[in-house]
């Protein structure tokens, strides 16, 4: 299990870098747009290696993001399989006579089957979505405080409604 939670720990630092690098993205194409106005061509080289080098570095930390998580859910389901092979086999004979075969193969297969693709796809896109809606914040918070701050003023009231739109479409 501590091998896992260190897999976890480096997947979400490569998920983080991933995000950083994705959000860059349009930073970089401003700066284009503003160096190509000056017709400053070496800087405008110099920006697309840097650019080129931002997407090489994300990309990798999106694949060892990616190779990390299904990495986890592989070794989870794997022990979540033993542990119910283990169990199924010190049960009584009384268990096997009042259940159906099918439906322990069942629960073997099928179940864990969909408890590692909830952790491969599902914890991975949360993590991410979290990061990136942090990153994005940083970011508009860095280019104008003032504007971040209009920005969240405006998505608070749209959250509450939301909740209360939720909560009355739950009663009918």
């Amino acid at each position: 299990m501590r091998k896992e939670l260190s897999l976890f720990i480096f997947g979400t630092v490569t998920l983080v870098g991933g995000n950083i690098g994705d959000l860059s993205i349009p930073y970089f194409i401003g700066r284009f747009v503003d160096t190509i106005g000056r017709r400053d061509f070496q800087e405008v080289y110099t920006l697309c290696w840097q650019l080129v080098l931002i997407v090489l570095a994300s990309s990798i930390c999106v694949f060892i993001r990616g190779f990390l998580y299904n990495l986890i859910s592989e070794r989870i389901a794997k022990n979540l399989r033993g542990d119910l092979y283990t169990r199924l086999i010190n049960k009584d004979v009384e268990f096997f006579d009042s259940r159906k075969t099918g439906d322990l193969l069942s629960r073997m297969g099928s179940d864990i089957s969909v408890i590692q693709d909830g952790l491969s796809t599902n914890v991975s896109m949360f993590i991410r979505s979290c990061i990136f809606i942090v990153v994005a914040f940083v970011f508009l918070f860095i280019l104008s405080w003032q504007l971040t701050l209009v920005m969240i003023g405006s998505i608070l009231p749209v959250i509450i409604f939301g909740a209360f739109y939720g909560q009355a479409m739950k009663k009918t």
